[in-house]
């Protein structure tokens, strides 16, 4: 049987975290192997967290002093679970229940080789198919950058912001075409990454620690598109039961706030872009 793990971060809303993991123990016909993360909540999630699972030994609790952000928080999951032998890694954020038990096992089965990053269905509270992000190969690039400029124009030139769900928008320059075989959808010219879930498979995980340890908050389905564009990796999504997304319950409330994390993140994926390959699967 195939172990797979799954990173749960937590920060201060553990009730919510319970939900979450509850949800991911019930996959069946996987082995599978849980980390929550807490992110320097500061309140009384560990201890909480720490009586709900203490009886449970497919549940590993890390506690970080201090809060690390969204990539190295997950990082540190990441690698706890390769430690442990797990060849699939599932990133998913504390606000999502996996409503059927068969979700993991249907991602692990569509895998084939240099396939990075498997996209389950996943829908938001209203009923609408839930964000994601894509880009078409062909100048990917310009493509992201021409995006990046046009957020520092908000942001620093008009000094104001779109809305705050405004940069999750997908593409519009990208027309689909999808390679489909039955229910697993090949990404062939474009890659495709639902930031709310998503499973890292072993050949990312061959390339790559992690994700991108250089972004706070926000941005890291472009950072993670470049790593996987870089390591010539797939993206692919799979007709599974549904993954449910309460969208964006964690996002700050300060609207600059937001801007900086925001700013700070795409300062960090142009530096990324102009890497090198071979830098960048070392360093990271």
């Amino acid at each position: 049987m195939v172990k797979v793990g799954f990173v749960i971060l937590n920060y201060i809303n553990y009730e919510e975290t319970i939900r979450c993991v509850n949800s991911v123990l019930e996959q069946e016909d996987v082995e599978v192997s849980v980390v929550i993360v807490d992110n320097g909540s500061g309140n009384e999630s560990v201890m909480r967290l720490k009586q709900e699972y203490s009886d449970f030994s497919d549940v590993d609790i890390i506690y970080s002093a201090t809060n690390l952000g969204y990539a190295q928080g997950n990082n540190l999951g990441i690698k706890h679970l390769k430690d442990k032998g797990c060849e699939f890694i599932w990133i998913a954020n504390s606000d999502t229940i996996f409503t059927e038990k068969y979700i993991s096992k249907n991602c692990v089965d569509a895998y084939v080789e240099n396939i990075g990053l498997i996209n389950p269905t996943s829908y938001k509270l209203d009923g609408t198919k839930n964000t994601r992000i894509f880009y078409k190969k062909k100048f990917l690039y310009l493509r992201l950058l021409k995006h990046f400029a046009v957020e520092w124009v908000y942001a620093k030139v008009l000094k104001k912001s779109k809305k705050a769900e405004g940069y999750f928008v997908e593409d519009g320059d990208t027309i689909i075409d999808y390679t489909k075989s039955g229910i697993h959808t090949v990404h062939e010219d474009q890659y495709v990454v639902t930031g709310s879930v998503f499973l890292l498979t072993k050949d990312f995980l061959k390339y790559y620690d992690g994700l991108f340890p250089k972004t706070f908050l926000y941005g890291e389905e472009y950072a993670t598109i470049v790593l996987l564009h870089k390591a010539s990796l797939k993206t692919s999504e799979v007709d599974t039961g549904m993954v449910l997304h309460k969208h964006q319950a964690s996002t700050p409330p300060d609207k600059n706030l937001t801007k900086c994390y925001l700013m700070d993140s795409l300062a960090e994926i142009t530096k990324l872009i102009f890497m090198g390959t071979g830098k960048v699967v070392r360093k990271y």
